[in-house]
């Protein structure tokens, strides 16, 4: 039977932080000439981007709800101009990675990121032990829809395993505790950028580190599976 590891990307494996509050507001910037504050926007943390150009558009006015998908593409062709230099990884991961393979786990990237933008995790630098990356693009409705675990379980053929998905919004629970399959919902509070409406949520745990998501992994779940 196959078990899955997953994770989201953006403030779970990889401090973005920078790509998000430099990125968005210099894209309305350039398009609608609006100085914006990430601060009074973060009920839309862990959301797919082009909501935020949705809002931003919609308080404009009229006739500018257009340029929403057009800033989407630039900001994604922005993103990935910056990655190699303004993401990092949290430390830590490469041994938890290394845990899961030798557990048998099968370890995925389930993110909103278009697919291109999702497969940068490829070149990071435990990039090498990712079995496979699901962009929220491939499927209907992105997080917090849970189509995109689901997705991630069947192609995989991993109805029946144990899964476990970790991320640091709420979006991210809540398309765990969504999915049709039995998928444990992590919270990652070391990267969150709303932490309150994370633990609201209602995860089944909550790790404030990430060497105590590693201490949970190998003294209580991977011994319990």
């Amino acid at each position: 039977m196959k078990h899955l590891a997953l994770f989201d990307m953006d403030g779970t494996l990889i401090d973005s932080r920078q790509l998000y509050f430099n990125g968005i507001p210099y894209i309305t910037k350039k398009w609608l000439d609006m100085e914006i504050s990430m601060e009074e926007n973060m009920d839309l943390w862990g959301y797919d981007v082009l909501k935020w150009f949705e809002r931003f558009t919609t308080q404009k006015g009229p006739g500018f709800l257009s340029l929403a998908k057009e800033m989407y593409a630039d900001f994604e062709k922005w993103y990935i101009e910056n990655h190699a230099s303004m993401a990092t990884c949290f430390e830590g991961f490469e041994k938890i990675f290394q845990v899961l393979k030798n557990s048998d786990y099968l370890i995925g990237i389930v993110t909103t990121r278009p697919q291109p933008r999702a497969e940068l995790a490829y070149s990071l630098p435990w990039g090498g032990m990712i079995d496979f990356v699901i962009g929220g693009d491939r499927v209907e409705n992105r997080k917090p829809a849970p189509d995109s675990i689901n997705l991630a379980i069947e192609l995989e053929g991993a109805q029946g395993g144990n899964h476990f998905y970790l991320g640091d919004a709420k979006t991210d629970i809540l398309a765990a505790r969504q999915s049709k399959y039995k998928v444990l919902s992590l919270a990652a509070l070391w990267g969150s950028e709303n932490p309150e409406a994370l633990i609201n949520a209602n995860p089944d745990h909550l790790f404030k580190t990430v060497e105590d998501f590693n201490n949970w992994l190998i003294s209580d779940f991977l011994t319990e599976k």
